[in-house]
């Protein structure tokens, strides 16, 4: 073994390295160093490209990511996941030159894979994003199918049939689906989205057909009509405050023992045997 090879393995350890512990500058010179002892095409020489693209998108550089890319395809027009890595790239950025090279370059890895679901649905929300439902939907029935397991894709087909007001079809989707993903969250995230979309549209169209709601009036404070009546008792003790079974016409009157009645006699002589 050579010195030059003992430094290029030592070089893609300590680049692999330094990508797993997220620290993208330092990684970034150990793979460009790299690039420079590979020649173009080889296995080394596209290994460190696909690094330096992963980092330069990792570090928010897409024009320099981009550059990488293309020059892979260049030595494989063929491979889809160039493609498709490109067309992801292009989808970050809003614009609409941006958008329709994203969709060139997803439709052409979907051409290349047609059995990748993760193509279909990076296709599918590309479509959705640019105002095409239709293909949006057939693209992400595509993925789910080829991988039913997969509860991303279920939850880009579910939200955009919600989109689309297909109520019905979004609940027989989460109903399908429902043996694959009994035990995971988002499933049930899932069924609670379509739960409260179902029932959001069950008070729009109750809203629509039901008239105007009727107002009514505060009912009038009941005052105690005895000015002797203490209103810090309890409607049990205080006779001017009517019971619940009773109008306010039917307040029992109070009971005023004169000096002359007989349980007043009876009362005071308690009094003072105490």
């Amino acid at each position: 073994m050579t010195q030059r090879t003992r430094l290029v393995r030592w070089l893609v350890v300590r680049g692999r390295r330094l990508v797993q512990a997220r620290q993208w500058h330092a990684a970034l010179r150990c793979w460009e160093q790299l690039l420079r002892f590979g020649e173009p095409g080889s296995p080394l020489w596209r290994q460190a490209q696909c690094y330096l693209a992963r980092i330069a998108e990792r570090l928010g550089d897409f024009a320099r990511a981009r550059s990488h890319l293309r020059q892979l395809l260049r030595c494989q027009p063929h491979e889809a996941r160039w493609y498709y890595w490109l067309g992801r790239l292009y989808r970050r950025q809003q614009s609409a030159a941006h958008q329709r090279a994203a969709l060139r370059h997803l439709r052409r890895a979907v051409f290349l894979a047609p059995q990748q679901a993760s193509y279909w649905s990076a296709l599918g929300r590309c479509l959705a994003d640019v105002g095409r439902p239709r293909g949006a939907l057939r693209c992400l029935y595509r993925a789910w199918h080829l991988q039913p397991c997969s509860s991303r894709n279920l939850l880009w087909l579910v939200e955009l049939l919600l989109a689309c007001d297909r109520f019905d079809e979004a609940q027989r989707v989460v109903a399908q689906a429902r043996f694959l993903h009994r035990g995971d969250v988002s499933w049930q995230l899932v069924c609670e989205r379509v739960g409260f979309a179902l029932l959001q549209r069950q008070q729009q169209t109750r809203a629509r057909g039901s008239p105007a709601p009727i107002l009514l009036p505060f009912p009038p404070a009941v005052r105690a009509t005895h000015p002797d009546a203490d209103s810090r008792t309890s409607p049990a003790i205080n006779p001017t405050v009517p019971k619940p079974g009773l109008g306010q016409d039917d307040t029992p009157p109070i009971i005023r023992m004169e000096p002359g009645h007989p349980m007043s006699r009876h009362r005071l002589r308690l009094h003072r045997r105490w």
